[in-house]
């Protein structure tokens, strides 16, 4: 098989180099058809979108209402800031160790 393919690489560089080099005329019946594959293959593939910024909702806590609470976007962490915590009601906070890996996304296509 990889024989096979490599005794017929000459040939596919040639019908490459004729396809790039050779001017051929072309007729195009359908002009509408045409125009859409240009429209198509000039488009840019992916357009960029703005930054949507932090999703948050208006969220109640028994009494507490907080206008801008973060929403769970399926996060593996669960965070508050402390003014909340206090607010809250719920002792004393007690110190942890954690280690948080970040990633960020690219703004770029490879």
């Amino acid at each position: 098989m990889l024989i096979e393919a490599l005794e017929k690489m000459p040939g596919y560089a040639k019908f490459m180099k004729d396809l790039v080099t050779k001017k051929r005329v072309v007729s195009f019946e359908d002009e509408k058809k045409l125009q859409h594959c240009s429209a198509i293959a000039t488009r840019s593939i992916m357009q960029k979108k703005g930054d949507p910024g932090a999703f948050t909702i208006p969220c109640t806590i028994g009494m507490l209402h907080f206008a801008k609470a973060l929403c769970d976007l399926s996060a593996s962490i669960n965070l508050m800031p402390l003014s909340i915590y206090k607010k809250l009601g719920l002792g004393a906070p007690k110190p942890t160790a954690m280690r948080l890996p970040f990633i960020f996304p690219a703004d770029f296509l490879i």
